[in-house]
């Protein structure tokens, strides 16, 4: 089993290639490499994913996606099943992490800043969704906005959905089984084993027409996408785990 330092050198290694090779592609080039180099990574930790429902990933518009949250590794394996432009909303910590940040930076991810009111960083996010979906790109979210400490998903909150209505985009959920057994949100060590992805079909946000504001709208948009992967891993027959 590799240790946590040879995951480390490895993560290194891989990342370093990663950023050498894209100084000589196109941002459109650099995505698809990025799945290449984040599938590399992920097979060097002794991970096997396999991805259901691949032909309902790029629905030919702008969207939002959203999973749930398990694992430190999540993006990582959203990065395998990405090879076009999808930017993620990240810690801006991880914006501080070298050769991590350098990533980041070149790929056009936008830092989320946590524990702040700060208004013109929120607009700022705002702005940084609205010109990634402009642009003809889409934007990738965690609904919880951490990982499960349990394996379970959570509640979740309403930032995604928001953004899809402003913006009007459809929602893709996703679902992720099997990282949480892989890497526990209290260790660093990783577990050899097999990751599941499945995609749902696009939501859209229900008619305005239905609500008083905003707000109320995105609420139901939210539990209605909720509900549908809650349903998506009971269809799944996940052999008695629970994750609603």
């Amino acid at each position: 089993m590799p240790t946590v330092i040879t995951n480390i050198l490895t993560f290194r290694r891989l990342a370093n290639a990663y950023l050498a090779e894209t100084k000589t592609l196109s941002f459109d080039e650099a995505h698809a490499r990025r799945a290449y180099w984040a599938s590399e990574l992920i097979h060097s930790f002794g991970i096997e994913w396999t991805i259901e429902n691949p032909e309902a990933l790029y629905i030919g518009k702008p969207c939002i996606y959203v999973a749930n949250h398990t694992c430190a590794l999540d993006p990582i394996i959203m990065c395998c099943i990405f090879d076009r432009d999808v930017r993620f909303l990240a810690k801006s910590t991880l914006f501080k992490i070298p050769l991590l940040s350098r990533a980041l930076k070149l790929e056009k991810h936008i830092p989320v800043y946590r524990g702040t009111h700060d208004q013109t960083r929120f607009e700022r996010l705002k702005a940084s969704v609205h010109d990634t979906i402009a642009d003809g790109g889409s934007v990738f979210i965690f609904p919880e906005g951490t990982r499960s400490a349990t394996g379970k998903m959570g509640a979740f909150k309403l930032g995604a959905f928001f953004n899809a209505i402003q913006n009007d985009v459809p929602v893709v959920p996703i679902l992720l089984r099997g990282l949480f057994e892989i890497m526990p949100k209290t260790t660093l060590r990783i577990n050899p084993g097999q990751c599941y992805v499945r995609v749902l079909p696009a939501m859209s946000a229900p008619d305005a027409n239905q609500f008083q504001n905003e707000h109320q709208r995105a609420q139901q948009f939210s539990q209605n996408v909720r509900q549908a992967m809650v349903d998506g891993f009971a269809a799944w027959q996940t052999k008695g785990e629970d994750n609603g």
